[in-house]
């Protein structure tokens, strides 16, 4: 039996062709034996909560369950799934990765290179680290985003399940924790690794052209286009205007520095709290901010465009911590279009 076969037969037909919710032809279907792998699972569609209009995403005739198809056109390095994921996990993450991926393709233009030459991997739920919301390896250029977090986790303050229910037990009532099944529809789109992405993704431009396109000959230490793991408040911004540094270390002092003497209101409260120590000196690491300021600019050229992705981007930035202000934003904005206009030419 085709595909075309058993949607006409299952009589969950109009559930499998909503699955579907592409502009795929019908021979384009027909021949997809992975599209009719996934329309027999009958999952979750949890993707669909990241970005309204999905069927106005992809390109006309691209097959969204074609794993390899995705790597081969973005030339990615791969991806990789943690064993704790189910098959459903795989669909959903698969889905809302592949929606992202054209909608940062759409802001930075790099002629689907997102994998930047086949060095970019990404990890769902597989290499996560300990309480971080997503993480970059700059020896693997692996980005790794973790998996949602179990319902249990989530406790109030007297010690009671956030998602409850009433449990009769031996005649007597009892509030315990829902499974993670049953509310795992908020927890997929509220934990992990979701909306770290794009920051992520900033970590990555920083390290491959840094590592790869435009050396640090000047001081001959630096990976990243950053000053790497860099606490100064007065980076360097001696390069020449046509480098990608200059741009970089702009936006590292604008970040920093309203005028000669006087912080951003954005960096004055980072800094005070590294100064009283009430957080670590990671918050005002160089490759931080500048990641951090990324994902700001993707959310404001997005946002440019009338596009929310919850999946790339948080979408709740506007100044609130620990993201830069409107004012700081409006200063860096034209450095990382200079900076995104010197990395497409050279890929």
């Amino acid at each position: 039996m085709n595909a075309l076969e058993y949607a006409k037969g299952n009589p969950h037909e109009l559930e499998v062709k909503k699955r579907l919710d592409t502009q795929m032809t019908d021979d384009k279907f027909l021949r997809s034996n992975v599209t009719i792998f996934w329309l027999k699972q009958l999952f979750q569609h949890l993707w669909t909560e990241f970005r309204p209009g999905f069927i106005k995403v992809l390109p006309k005739n691209f097959d969204p369950f074609d794993q390899t198809g995705l790597i081969k056109k973005f030339k990615l390095n791969g991806l990789e799934y943690g064993n704790w994921l189910s098959q459903e996990d795989r669909y959903n993450y698969f889905l809302s990765f592949q929606i992202a991926l054209f909608d940062l393709q759409s802001i930075l233009q790099f002629g689907y290179n997102l994998g930047l030459n086949k060095t970019i991997g990404v990890a769902f739920g597989a290499r996560g680290k300990s309480r971080a919301s997503g993480h970059f390896e700059p020896d693997t250029f692996m980005i790794n985003l973790p998996r949602y977090k179990e319902a249990s986790k989530f406790k109030n303050i007297d010690g009671n399940p956030v998602f409850s229910k009433i449990k009769v037990i031996k005649g007597m009532p009892v509030v315990v924790s829902k499974t993670t099944a049953e509310v795992k529809h908020i927890l997929f789109t509220k934990t992990g690794g979701v909306g770290t992405f794009g920051h992520e993704y900033g970590h990555s431009l920083d390290y491959y052209f840094g590592t790869y396109i435009e050396q640090d000959v000047k001081h001959g230490k630096y990976r990243t286009l950053t000053q790497g793991w860099s606490t100064s408040d007065t980076p360097d911004i001696g390069y020449r205007e046509m480098s990608m540094r200059y741009d970089v270390s702009m936006i590292i002092h604008k970040l920093i520095w309203k005028n000669e003497k006087e912080y951003t209101k954005y960096y004055a409260v980072i800094k005070k709290g590294v100064q009283n120590k009430t957080l670590p000196d990671y918050w005002i690491r160089h490759v931080e901010l500048f990641a951090r300021a990324f994902e700001v600019y993707i959310n404001h050229k997005l946002t440019e465009k009338g596009i929310k992705n919850g999946f790339l981007v948080q979408n709740k930035y506007a100044g609130q911590w620990p993201y830069a202000d409107g004012e700081t934003l409006k200063a860096i904005i034209p450095h990382f279009d200079s900076l995104i206009a010197k990395m497409r030419k050279k890929l």
